[in-house]
C-alpha cells in the first residue's frame, strides 16, 4: 500500500508486518521501520552512484518492496523480498 502524500514516492507501507519503508537519500539507502514504535530494523543499500525514484510494497500478496532506482547503465527495477515478515 503506498502512503498518498507529496512523500509518496519515497515511503512505502506494509500493514501486514508493520513496516514502513522509508528513503534515505544522504545514505543511498532503504530504511526499514517499525510502524508503531518508529525504530529502525534494516537498511537496505541501493549502491554506489544509484539513487531511488519510487518505492511501492507488493503485500500481503509477494512480501516484496520494489524500488525504481536510477542507476548508470538506465532505471531498473529492484524488487526486495522482506524476509521480515510476520
Amino acid at each position: 500500500m503506498l502512503l498518498r502524500n507529496e512523500f509518496t514516492q519515497f515511503m512505502a507501507r506494509c500493514n501486514q508486518a508493520e513496516r514502513l519503508y522509508v528513503a534515505n537519500p544522504l545514505g543511498n539507502s532503504i530504511e526499514v521501520l517499525d510502524e508503531k514504535t518508529g525504530a529502525p530494523l534494516a537498511s537496505i543499500p541501493l549502491g554506489a552512484g544509484n539513487s531511488l525514484i519510487r518505492l511501492a510494497a507488493d503485500y500481503p500478496k509477494n512480501n516484496r518492496l520494489n524500488a525504481l532506482v536510477q542507476t548508470a547503465s538506465g532505471t531498473q527495477l529492484f524488487v526486495i523480498q522482506d524476509g521480515m515478515t510476520k
